[in-house]
């Protein structure tokens, strides 16, 4: 969904498809995870030390990598899955990228975890629930768009070491189809489905969903 996105975020578009990365490191995404380095946790520096990649480097790869969500988003329209929410379409795009590095380049999917971690624990969210995202989307503010897409990957990575690709599949057999002709993204804003009928099919393909949605919430918590 690139509309209305700001200025320097990695973004798509939509039919025939272009995918617009930043060409240099004065993007929002690569600034302000390196302002987030102070903030970062031991045990998340030494993931991304593992890797053998510096926190600067890693940050300005994290950026570049984001295309793999972007490219999730057109796989997930080509599977004509109807996500219903926007939470879950970005959750679906995240999930394709993550699949993607595991089997591909785990060096590189530990970095990203590990940088989805920075953004995550490295904002203070002003908004936490799946509602705020749906009713917001981009206009929760950067930074709070990193953090729900850091909890997005978060859940995506539980998911993905105990079902694989099984879950795309079980997606698309357990979610509505798209019509034909219908526009995916116009879908999302004219015809969301009740977040709770959402959490109670992704519940019944992978449980854990509806308990990771109320730990959004949890103030206590990053």
């Amino acid at each position: 969904m690139s509309k209305g996105t700001p200025y320097g975020i990695p973004h798509g578009s939509s039919y025939p498809y272009v995918i617009f990365v930043p060409a240099t490191d004065a993007n929002p995404v690569t600034t302000l995870a390196l302002q987030m380095k102070t903030k970062a946790s031991a045990s998340i520096l030494q993931q991304i030390a593992r890797t053998g990649i510096t926190y600067e480097d890693a940050a300005r790869i994290f950026v570049t990598l984001i295309a793999l969500h972007e490219l999730g988003h057109v796989y997930t329209e080509a599977s004509r899955v109807k996500p219903g929410n926007k939470w879950l379409n970005e959750f679906l795009a995240t999930y394709h990228a993550y699949a993607f590095l595991s089997a591909n380049h785990p060096r590189l999917a530990e970095l990203w975890r590990a940088m989805n971690e920075v953004y995550s624990t490295g904002v203070t969210p002003t908004h936490r629930s799946l509602e705020d995202f749906e009713r917001l989307y981009i206009r929760v503010g950067i930074e709070n768009y990193g953090w729900y897409q850091g909890r997005f990957q978060e859940i995506a990575a539980a998911v993905y070491d105990a079902k694989k690709l099984t879950f795309l599949q079980d997606v698309r057999a357990g979610f509505p189809r798209l019509k034909e002709g219908e526009d995916p993204i116009d879908s999302l804003v004219k015809d969301p489905a009740p977040i709770a009928t959402t959490l109670a099919r992704l519940e019944e393909i992978s449980p854990g969903f509806i308990a990771w949605s109320e730990r959004l919430k949890d103030r206590t918590t990053k």
